[in-house]
């Protein structure tokens, strides 16, 4: 038994959509309650509905109706397409003036950033436009540790004296080419768009000279140098 009270509040909203599920859901044994269902919507619409849900017409309106919606419902979706703009992170050199290197660093020939010959530091530099920090840290899981090797030791929090705040990974690894152990840093610092990336690697038997004065160096990052 067909609740009729439902099917004229549903279809004061949606006549067209729920007209449709009715007349292909009802079995032929039901045609006393389809007809009863049709004449109270007729009730409800006057000459218009007698119009449409006349034997000769009623299935190709109904057909109709529903390729003006999907066709609605497409547009629609296309327009949100138009309007949707999705930024994508990219790479690029990063300015060596956003942090000043310990002493005895310079700028290195082979990569972005600074090296040290004496103790065989490399402070690797890359900016990545269009990401904030945060969303960078999952990354550093088992995974990423597996993949290159390392075994995670420590991380923590910073804040550079200009304000920007990021956050520091420590790893070691072995170098089997040059057969000694080194440390390695992961450092992001950034803002609200953008990041600062850097690899800052020593051998561990210079930790005790090295680490200190690279941390000093990283309080200094400014994102905007003068």
């Amino acid at each position: 038994m067909l609740d009729y009270n439902a099917i004229l509040l549903h279809n004061k909203k949606y006549p067209l959509h729920n007209i449709f599920i009715f007349y292909v859901a009802l079995s032929e044994k039901d045609y006393f309650n389809l007809s009863l269902t049709i004449y109270l919507l007729i009730k409800l619409k006057h000459g218009l509905m007698k119009l449409l849900f006349s034997r000769k017409l009623l299935l190709p309106f109904l057909m109709l109706s529903c390729f003006i919606s999907y066709a609605q419902e497409e547009r629609n979706e296309q327009n949100a397409d138009d309007t949707l703009q999705v930024v994508v992170p990219s790479t690029e050199i990063a300015d060596l003036n956003m942090i000043k290197p310990p002493q005895g660093f310079e700028v290195s020939p082979i990569f972005n950033g600074y090296l040290s010959m004496q103790t065989s530091t490399a402070i690797q530099m890359q900016m990545i436009r269009n990401i904030v920090y945060p969303k960078l840290l999952d990354g550093m899981n088992e995974e990423w540790m597996a993949k290159y090797s390392m075994t995670y030791i420590s991380d923590t929090s910073i804040v550079t004296d200009a304000g920007y705040k990021g956050h520091l990974f420590k790893y070691s690894y072995t170098d089997h080419e040059k057969n000694y152990e080194a440390i390695r840093y992961v450092v992001y610092i950034g803002d609200l768009k953008d990041t600062l990336w850097m690899n800052i690697v020593y051998p561990r038997m210079m930790e005790e000279l090295v680490e200190d004065e690279v941390l000093k160096s990283l309080k200094t990052v400014n994102l905007k140098p003068e």
